[in-house]
Formats: structure tokens, C-alpha cells, sequence
């Protein structure tokens, strides 16, 4: 049977780790296109996100792969491909962006999904994008993350009550990146309209 065992003594920088019978080959784990890596804050982690509908979370010295994050449509996982993942300050979350229009975040070392953003079953459709979510990034405080559309849209979204709080009609044509400054209070969006613009996070207002 598989052994559990976990990584990392303190707290917030542990991930519980399933051993597999056959381990694969470090840094194989996708089964499609891997669209978008990222290290976690304290550098000992790394994430990958997939057209595969999946989120694997890597060490970074050994290249092993430490957790999946995949579920079932019926256990909350996106329905479609992951365009884009970012950590949360703790290295305990990630959140995800997907072409299923939602964001979600999950916990690395169950691999649960511990809330859908813009979910049309959950929320009322104005809070949700209207096509897919491109990218994705969590501020320093992990209260606030920022998702940017096809739909040419920002929304902000209050991790505590998992509402959208800002609705921003950012660009001409479908967003390609977004992310915080170090202390979140501004960030900066790009677009495949050519333009890249700086915002204030308190505001909604374009400063650049």
C-alpha cells in the first residue's frame, strides 16, 4: 500500500506526499501541453498546470512529482484545460485559472478544492467570466486574487467570502497576463491589444 509521509518541518512549508508504487521520471507528469509553471514563495516548490484539467505540485531539488491536483467534475475540478496557476504566501494553496470560465483554489496537500470563483451553479452569473479565464495571481496577503478573461474583463475576488469585489473592463482585446506588486496594491495587466496597463487595487483605477 502506498506510504504517506511528509516534507518540510514547519509549518506552511509542508506538503503531504503519496509515494507511488512505480514513481515517474522527475518533471513527467502532464499528459497534454503544460501551460503555465510556477515556484511557490519559499522556492522549494514548483507547480505546473495543464490542458490536462490538472495542477502538479513538484520539489524542486528532486524533480518528484509530491501531489496531482485533478479532481472529478462531481469532486469540483475544472472541466476543461488550466491556463494559468499562482501560490498563495503560505506554499500551502495554489489558485487556477481555467478555460471553464472559474477560478478555484485548492489545498497541495490534500489536493481538495477548497473554493470555485465564478461558478454559474454557485454565484450569480454577473460575478463570472463570460469566456476563459487566461491568468491568474494571488496577492501578498492571499485575501485577493485577480483573474483576467477572454472576455477582456478583471475581477478581483475576496478569497474570504469568495464574491467578486471589482469588475474591471480592462482592455480591447482578450488579456494575457496579469500580477500583483509586492505589497499588492497596484498590479499590471497585458493584452493582445497590444497594450500593458498599471491599475490601483483599492480603486479599480487605470494609473498607467
Amino acid at each position: 500500500a502506498p506510504a504517506s509521509n511528509s516534507i518540510g518541518a514547519p509549518s506552511g512549508d509542508s506538503i503531504e506526499m503519496t509515494e507511488e508504487e512505480t514513481p515517474p521520471a522527475p518533471w513527467v507528469g502532464h499528459q497534454n501541453g503544460v501551460t503555465a509553471c510556477r515556484f511557490s514563495p519559499n522556492g522549494r516548490f514548483l507547480c505546473s498546470s495543464g490542458l490536462d484539467k490538472k495542477v502538479i505540485v513538484w520539489d524542486v531539488l528532486t524533480g518528484k512529482r509530491l501531489n496531482v491536483l485533478k479532481k472529478s467534475l462531481e469532486d469540483g475540478g475544472h472541466t476543461a484545460g488550466i491556463s494559468d496557476v499562482a501560490w498563495h504566501w503560505s506554499n500551502d494553496y495554489v489558485c487556477t485559472a481555467s478555460d471553464d470560465k472559474t477560478v478555484k483554489v485548492w489545498d497541495c496537500a490534500t489536493g481538495k478544492v477548497l473554493m470555485t470563483l465564478g461558478s454559474w451553479n454557485q454565484y450569480d452569473v454577473v460575478d463570472s467570466h463570460n469566456s476563459e479565464v487566461v491568468c491568474i495571481d494571488s496577492n501578498v496577503n492571499g485575501n485577493l486574487i485577480a483573474s483576467g478573461s477572454s472576455d477582456m474583463t478583471v475581477r478581483l475576488w475576496d478569497v474570504r467570502s469568495g464574491k467578486c469585489v471589482q469588475t474591471i473592463e480592462a482592455h480591447s482585446e482578450k488579456i494575457s497576463s496579469i500580477s500583483f506588486n509586492w505589497d499588492g496594491t497596484e498590479f499590471v495587466t497585458s493584452s493582445y491589444d497590444g497594450i500593458t496597463r498599471l491599475w490601483d487595487t483599492g480603486t479599480g483605477l487605470c494609473l498607467k
